[in-house]
């Protein structure tokens, strides 16, 4: 028998075992505790105006699997003890304090491109030579790689030790370059300078000289056939995630406390850690996930940046009188990232990676590319100097041969502005018309009354605003290779409006299959997705106009401002988005959808094409997971556009005739119906039913189990609402009450928001309590009395505020002192200028509290079994009893 029959006893009987039972292959679980408490905690951070929630999930859902594979003991990438010996010998504590007893020549970083042509492909050959040395197997380069997996990784990421740890990974690498060629120093990859570029992916560091091609396998450059421990080396480049912005660097550089600028504290616009994720992503392929990332050569220039960056840092630091080398946050979110910790290489301590020992003993940085007016050159002929606004910067190259590398961007660029030329035409030209129609409908008015024309007035001001551009940029001249910048004129670079590549549509995503360890596809099955795509609300104009009295209109008919009745069913946010983001020429978009083993080690990503001319679009997917046949799979399912916005998911639950709201996470068995394809063409033929002769396929929807929504509300879809407030999820997906960070609940029905929210009052804790202790936080004990004080009044507050927003809300300014930060925080200072870096407790909540950042107030949660400390600014070890919203918490008693 097939192994999808359409028809036959058997199909049959499955079925109705189906309908009857509601047992299937594929069933809904909730989410894991680590999972849901990740999203909760981000979500709660920051709200989906702020930050990219595809961000958000690419993070947590790395963490959660690194914790993971280690409870379930998931076989990583084989790494032998002689090689894992070689590797903690590159470099030791003692090695480091003879170095700084020995007057030594520093090595020089340089950025990538600042190196000449030799030093390059020396730096080339050196990586290639560890490639191919196999005294220590499999081989010097992959064995260094496997160090970055599994325990490592989560000893070096989500906490303060991922800038010690790569700093020390880092100078491994360096040296076992050196063992081949001793000149070797690793370049660091500053992406700020390719970020400006209309199409990154077109910059000079994608070709033969650099690193190769950025789409499929790597067939170019040096790297070029390389196959890694997780297969053929891939790239699927600029299709998400997005790199570091000078704007990103100088939020970085603005603050002087390591904890400022690390998880879990640092606010995720300036977590270093967050932002160099976003890079990962944009690379993708083996470097989309951190437990693969080492097997692509460029994270180690991506991890040489951030090393500069927290340099610079440093620097910084020492200018305000802080020492660097004892400056570690005192509350981590994980004990492997406590500073007296062991790091996991060699016999370094998490505190040795703050060492002063590293940058003036062993090797120092060259100040990245930067230019001037007067001094309009980068340094490096693969660089040019332009103008952003009033400031100049250096941008990289495209390929080449292309007339200062912008043979593509200005050819993308002039055709941007005939566009908004063209636009701003029509608008002129259909509101000069309907001036016209006003006038000749009041010349002609029946009663007759009296007019004069030339008392009309007409806003010539408004059609001045609209500048039509008289000029589209002047071609440029190709350059001889080797001269740059020979004189002083900088080009402008308009980027007046954001945008990223247009893709096309029929460029295929490059998977590695690979799955504990071992890449092969039949260990992979295919399960079809249905996405119901909502167009962008900045989607607008696609030049079909509809034609009024022989005249064009200005709005499109596909607008919705065109389309009052579509507009009134279509809810509009603005949720995040990446940077760079715009629609296809063709008005075809992607809508990407991600598997991500919870049960094993692996990820698979492909996409589905939508219109971004309709209102509403269906597309449908197919994304493989782990195949049922090697046991059950426990995979989570998510889903974003090109631009970084999340998608709701929807699963067919047990009993319920539609779709539901779900959280994604599902496990997959052999359990018939199979709703799933042992390969591709499996999974179409399972999905479309076929007939021979002259037939129209018929889409199967029963054999559909999960679709997404891709709206545009501002709402966070795993776990949280917009405001940050985490909701739960039954199996029917709604009607949940509101769960706090840590609960495994799913997600529900988000509750509709209203614009003032009367504040819950917190219960008072007295002595003796039944079923409950409290502790006063050390340093502020025998002061019980102010607290209760304290406490009295923040009660009465409450009550009274509680009144006016009750029964006299046009009096809401009495209650004014208080301030609504956002993501459910509310303080009792209010929201007028506050002190940097200066912490607020939220009213009525223990564990979350808000920062002074750049003058204005941001919410922050403390970690789990931590809450916020008033007396000390900062979390400390505890509980938190969210749901009585007590002030004070767990432990011994008051005093």
């Amino acid at each position: 028998m097939k192994l999808f029959p359409f028809f036959g006893f058997e199909y049959v009987l499955c079925m109705l075992l189906w309908i009857r039972t509601g047992e299937c292959m594929i069933e809904h679980m909730p989410l894991p505790g680590g999972l849901q408490e990740c999203f909760s905690r981000y979500s709660e951070r920051t709200s989906i105006t702020e930050t990219v929630g595809e961000s958000i999930a690419s993070f947590c859902v790395g963490q959660y699997t690194w914790s993971a594979a280690r409870e379930h003991g998931l076989p990583g990438f084989n790494i032998s003890r002689q090689a894992y010996t070689w590797v903690q010998g590159l470099v030791t504590r003692s090695s480091l304090g003879r170095s700084k007893r020995q007057a030594v020549r520093l090595r020089i970083r340089k950025e990538y491109r600042r190196m000449s042509d030799l030093e390059r492909a020396t730096f080339h050959r050196a990586v290639n030579m560890l490639k191919a040395d196999t005294t220590v197997a499999p081989n010097m380069y992959d064995a260094l790689a496997a160090i970055h997996q599994g325990i490592m990784t989560t000893a070096a990421h989500g906490g303060p030790n991922f800038l010690g740890f790569h700093r020390v990974y880092l100078l491994m690498f360096e040296n076992a370059l050196r063992q081949k060629i001793p000149s070797v120093t690793v370049p660091y990859w500053d992406s700020t300078l390719d970020q400006p570029m209309f199409n990154p992916t077109r910059s000079v560091i994608f070709t033969n000289s650099f690193l190769g091609n950025p789409f499929g396998m790597v067939r170019t450059g040096p790297f070029a056939g390389w196959t890694t421990l997780s297969g053929p080396l891939i790239r699927n480049s600029g299709q998400s995630g997005q790199l570091f912005s000078s704007a990103q660097i100088a939020r970085i550089l603005s603050n002087v406390r390591v904890a400022q600028i690390t998880e879990p504290n640092a606010h995720l616009n300036t977590s270093l850690e967050f932002l160099h994720n976003q890079v990962h992503i944009w690379i993708d392929g083996q470097m989309g996930s951190l437990e693969t990332a080492s097997h692509d050569p460029i994270f180690w220039m991506h991890h040489a940046y951030v090393d500069y960056v927290w340099e610079l840092f440093r620097r910084n630091q020492r200018r305000f009188g802080i020492d660097p080398t004892t400056d570690y946050p005192a509350f981590v979110n994980n004990s492997m990232h406590m500073a007296a910790f062991p790091m996991g290489l060699a016999n370094f301590r998490n505190i040795d990676g703050m060492s002063e020992v590293f940058t003036s003993s062993i090797y120092t940085y060259e100040t990245s590319p930067s230019c001037s007016q007067r001094m309009p050159d980068c340094g490096s002929p693969y660089l040019r100097c332009v103008r952003r606004g009033f400031r100049p910067l250096c941008v990289s190259l495209g390929p080449v041969g292309e007339a200062e590398g912008g043979g593509a961007d200005d050819a993308l660029e002039t055709q941007r502005l005939l566009r908004r030329r063209a636009a701003l035409l029509r608008k002129r030209n259909a509101l000069s018309r309907k001036i016209r129609r006003i006038r000749a409908a009041m010349l002609t008015d029946p009663r007759g009354s009296a007019f004069d024309e030339s008392k009309i007035i007409i806003n010539n001001a408004f059609l001045k605003k609209q500048r039509v551009p008289a000029e589209l940029p002047n071609s440029r001249l190709p350059i001889p290779q080797n001269v740059q910048n020979t004189t002083n004129s900088i080009p402008p670079l308009d980027q007046s409006v954001s945008t990223c590549p247009a893709l096309p549509v029929t460029q295929g995503y490059q998977n590695t299959f690979n799955m504990n360890g071992h890449s092969n596809i039949r260990q992979w099955v295919y399960v079809p997705v249905k996405i119901v795509y909502q167009r962008p609300p900045t989607f607008s104009s696609y030049s079909s106009f509809p034609i009024v009295d022989g005249e064009a209109e200005a709005e499109d008919i596909y607008s919705s401002a065109a389309n009052p009745s579509m507009r009134n069913f279509l809810q509009m946010g603005k949720p995040a988005s990446y940077s760079r983001c715009v629609d296809q020429e063709s008005g075809a978009g992607r809508v990407y959808v991600t598997s991500k083993g919870l049960n094993y080690m692996g990820t698979y990503k492909e996409y589905a094409v939508v219109d971004h001319r309709l209102a509403i679009s269906i597309a449908t997917a197919y994304v493989a997971v782990k195949s049922p046949q090697f046991g059950a799979s426990e995979v989570f399912l998510s889903a974003y556009d090109s631009c970084g916005r999340v998608c709701q998911p929807y699963c067919k639950l047990a009993s319920q005739p539609d779709f539901q709201r779900c959280t994604g996470a599902f496990r997959v068995t052999s359990t018939m119906p199979r709703l799933y394809g042992a390969n591709y063409g499996d999974a179409v033929t399972h999905l479309w039913q076929f007939k021979r002769g002259d037939y129209c396929p018929m889409m199967q929807d029963n054999n559909i189990y999960i679709q997404f929504h891709c709206s545009y509300r501002d709402t966070w879809p795993f776990g949280a609402t917009g405001s940050g407030s985490p909701v739960s999820l039954g199996d029917r997906g709604g009607g949940g009450q509101g769960t706090h960070a840590g609960h495994p609940a799913g997600m529900a029905e988000v509750a509709p928001e209203v614009e003032l929210e009367a504040p819950e009052v917190p219960a008072f804790p007295t002595a003796g309590t039944s079923g409950v202790s409290h502790v006063i936080p050390s340093g502020v004990q025998g002061n019980h009395h102010f607290f209760q004080v304290q406490h009295i009044l923040y009660s009465l507050t409450f009550m009274t505020c509680y009144f006016v927003l009750q029964f006299r809300p046009h009096i809401y300014f009495l209650c004014s002192s208080r301030c609504h930060v956002g993501n459910g925080c509310v303080v009792s200072s209010g929201c007028q200028m506050c002190q940097e870096g200066k912490k607020f407790p939220c009213v009525g909540s223990c564990d979350s509290y808000a920062t002074c950042q750049h003058g204005k107030l941001v919410p922050s949660m403390c970690s789990s079994n931590l809450w916020f400390d008033p007396a000390q600014g900062q979390c400390v070890l505890g509980h938190c009893f969210n749901n009585q919203k007590q002030w004070w918490h767990t432990g011994s008693g008051w005093k």
